[in-house]
């Protein structure tokens, strides 16, 4: 892993903020287009977000950006910025999830959305001073919206939502949340694999980590409602953004991530991903503005969900060169035994319940020809990919993790863009895809549009 010589490394350049912040805005138009599911139009947008990735990463600095500088990326946001806003305002033809607004609800949604238009545009042309405090006023307009969704949607029919209320209500009356059984609310057993549901019953406990449960639980204990939680997530994640740069191009970034157009779908329907936005953002600030806390935020992201795992390798890119395992092992070793004090009490307490939950359960999860992926493209015309989709998987992702390794600069946008790259092929070819998982890359695109650091910058 030692690589090509120091002077030879590609670093952080404005093509590459620019193209993440190109990405950043198309992956909100993929979902907004699609709902995160098998559409014409979602897979028209799968292949624009694979080729920016693709070229974010590896193409060379285009001359013509790197004299702009940030001027490119200011434009791709502000621009953005208008489109979404003006989407999130259709909210009577195209609401921004699947409840029905109240007249009160309406205006409370609507006058939100109005101040943070506003707002978005007032820190495009500010001084620093004014971006920071302009996105702490847009994180209070969101807050605002989505408060006003979760009053509007109480009970979203959606599984995780269960999932997610009744292992809280569990874990806070001391029963142990993965020898529960949920309800089957869609009636139909084939959406989760042999043996594990019938018409009524699904017959697993808490499908996540345990870490997940606990963060969800904060949300749940405090408000009755674990969306609370994955609000405020939001948030955090914003303001991450914004300590990576605190200036115009960081409370653009930070408004096009809370206000992109699925956003309060994603909130409504009580998805994780939240989490994993704010805990990468978390691992981002830490690696930059405090390295000794650095292992910390890794070992709470690898302790979140279960797919995590493949970002651990990236961690070597974290590190400056030349690769030393013995730095990367100082970094590692104390984040995976935070992930394990995290994981542990609560998997020991029934680890068949837990194995069965959280890990063997992943394995019978069906081929979902629905989901916004290549696989369920090849489907959708009549070829039969189910059985190469694993091996195909795996393959592609090792080969990700490879080529960002060998060509990504070690840096902390380093970091974030390879995370990107390897999140989007993990999910492209997996066998089951939706909104919930491309907000996570929708995410981590925008972290990567403020992390970078440039070495010449046009004011």
């Amino acid at each position: 892993m030692s690589g090509p010589p120091a002077s030879s490394q590609p670093s952080d350049t404005w093509t590459r903020t620019t193209l993440f912040a190109l990405l950043l805005v198309a992956l909100g138009q993929m979902l907004q287009a699609s709902n995160g599911g098998n559409t014409p139009d979602g897979i028209r947008w799968l292949l624009v977000a694979s080729a920016l990735v693709l070229l974010a990463l590896f193409a060379p600095p285009w001359p013509a950006l790197e004299r702009l500088g940030r001027c490119t990326a200011l434009g791709v946001l502000l621009a953005g910025l208008t489109l979404q806003f003006s989407q999130l305002c259709r909210v009577l033809t195209y609401p921004p999830g699947y409840f029905r607004f109240s007249a009160q609800g309406l205006m409370a949604f609507l006058g939100a959305l109005g101040a943070a238009a506003v707002l978005a545009g007032s820190v495009a042309f500010a001084e620093p001073a004014w971006s920071r405090l302009g996105t702490a006023l847009l994180a209070v307009c969101f807050l605002a919206a989505g408060v006003s969704v979760l009053r509007a949607s109480p009970q979203p029919h959606v599984d995780v939502f269960y999932f997610q209320q009744l292992s809280s209500d569990a874990l806070l009356h001391g029963r142990n949340p993965y020898t529960l059984t949920f309800p089957n609310i869609y009636g139909n057993p084939s959406n989760y694999g042999p043996g594990v549901a019938d018409n009524r019953t699904l017959f697993f406990g808490f499908p996540y980590p345990p870490f997940s449960l606990l963060l969800a639980a904060l949300g749940f204990a405090t408000t009755g409602d674990h969306r609370a939680a994955q609000l405020v997530a939001l948030v955090v994640a914003a303001a991450c953004i914004v300590a990576l740069r605190p200036d115009r191009l960081g409370a653009l970034g930070a408004a096009a991530l809370l206000f992109t157009p699925r956003v309060f779908f994603v909130l409504e329907q009580g998805w994780t991903e939240p989490f994993g936005v704010a805990l990468l953002g978390l691992v981002l600030v830490s690696a930059v503005r405090a390295p000794r806390l650095l292992w910390l935020a890794l070992g709470a992201l690898f302790a979140w969900k279960q797919y995590t795992v493949v970002l651990f390798p990236l961690t070597a890119l974290l590190l400056p060169r030349p690769f030393s395992w013995k730095a990367w092992g100082a970094l590692v070793l104390p984040a995976v035994l935070l992930t394990l004090a995290l994981t542990l009490p609560l998997a020991l307490w029934d680890l068949p319940g837990f194995w069965r939950s959280v890990v063997w359960l992943q394995t019978v999860q069906p081929f979902r020809g629905d989901a916004l992926a290549f696989p369920a493209v090849l489907l959708s015309h009549g070829y039969a990919p189910q059985p190469y989709v694993v091996p195909t998987l795996l393959a592609l992702t090792t080969l990700a993790i490879a080529l960002v390794l060998w060509r990504a600069p070690r840096t902390s946008q380093g970091f974030a863009a390879a995370a990107t790259l390897v999140l989007t092929v993990f999910f492209a070819f997996n066998k089951q895809s939706f909104c919930n998982y491309w907000f996570l890359v929708l995410g981590a695109a925008a972290l990567t549009t403020a992390a970078g650091r440039p070495k010449f910058s046009a004011q």
